[in-house]
């Protein structure tokens, strides 16, 4: 089995930290394409084994990715330029006309925010605050902005976007070719297979785009399912290893790291 590329995260991941998501086409569509050459996929953890893998300059492509994509979950605290950036999408998100900040110093609300924060990529920490100020965060009242632990949720659900697709390349980068039979005939069937799905204007591609689609929703819900079941696990280890009772705030589970924040201020 191939061994994943992945790079340490030395100085060129630390420059490209908190660098914004954005989405990668090529890398997309290689996972597609490889997702649909799957022939076995067993339910366990077994090898998952599939009529072609990437070799070359696509695992290299798909390699690339994957380390952009760990660089875009590293925060960089104690960097003035990205605390700068995170405070100004704070202070932008207490500046929305809240009813309840009438009267207090938004600028040092905004610092106390960052100081909580600023261990998390600032994109997403732009992200979780631009849809706190355009109202587009359900159950949060007009009158009052997230307070640090919630806006903490909102910018580890945006960043399950990351994980998401990190979750997709290493399952890609991990399958088996299948062993082939030296038969020249199924080998064009699987080139001709692979040429059809990235020409978007084939018929028989729109079909194994629209099946393709629905695997591929359907993957997104399992992964996120599983990711949030694990990082709930791991808070619950936290607390385990304080010897303390596992702490929830409106009916969600928040990290010991966040309920010290809480309970300084």
């Amino acid at each position: 089995m191939k061994q994943l590329q992945f790079q340490p995260p030395g100085k060129n991941l630390i420059h490209q930290a908190s660098k914004d998501y954005l989405t990668d086409q090529v890398s997309d569509d290689l996972v597609a394409r490889f997702r649909r050459l799957v022939r076995w996929r067993p339910n366990d953890s077994s090898v998952i084994v599939a009529a072609l893998i990437p070799e070359g300059m696509e695992r290299t492509t798909l390699n690339n990715r994957l380390n952009d994509l760990y660089a875009m979950l590293l925060g960089m605290p104690g960097d003035r330029k990205n605390r700068a950036r995170i405070a100004a999408a704070i202070l932008d998100m207490l500046g929305g006309g809240y009813s309840a900040l009438i009267n207090l110093d938004k600028r040092k609300l905004a610092t106390e925010y960052t100081i909580e924060l600023e261990h998390l990529p600032a994109w997403a920490i732009e992200r979780a605050c631009l849809s706190a100020r355009q109202g587009k965060i359900e159950g949060l009242s007009p009158d009052f902005p997230p307070t640090a632990p919630r806006l903490h949720q909102l910018v580890d659900a945006i960043l399950d976007l990351v994980r998401v697709e990190q979750a997709q390349i290493v399952e890609v980068l991990s399958f088996v070719q299948e062993k082939q039979e030296s038969d020249a005939a199924e080998q064009e069937r699987m080139r001709a297979t692979a040429a059809a799905w990235l020409d978007r204007h084939d018929h028989d591609a729109r079909a194994m785009t629209e099946c393709e689609d629905a695997e591929r929703a359907e993957f997104l819900k399992q992964v996120h399912a599983e990711l949030l079941e694990s990082h709930q696990q791991q808070i619950i280890e936290a607390y385990r290893a304080r010897g303390e009772e596992p702490v929830y705030s409106c009916g969600v589970l928040i990290s010991p790291f966040l309920r010290d924040q809480v309970a300084k201020n």
